[in-house]
């Protein structure tokens, strides 16, 4: 139990490199991508939304 070669993973490209690929394709492709950006990007859109509407309406 004493290998060091289960413990750097970095070095092999093993599993610790491919979930971080994948996290990282994933991370730029909603960011210059209109096609994951209308996604999360609908949804805290409308909520502030439509919170700022109603608010100043009654206010007044």
């Amino acid at each position: 139990m004493g290998r060091s070669g289960q413990w750097p993973p970095v070095s092999g490209g093993g599993p610790a490199l491919a979930p971080r690929a994948s996290f990282a394709s994933f991370f730029p492709s909603p960011s210059p991508s209109p096609s994951p950006s209308p996604l999360p990007l609908p949804l805290p859109l409308p909520l502030p939304l439509p919170s700022p509407s109603p608010s100043p309406e009654p206010l007044p």
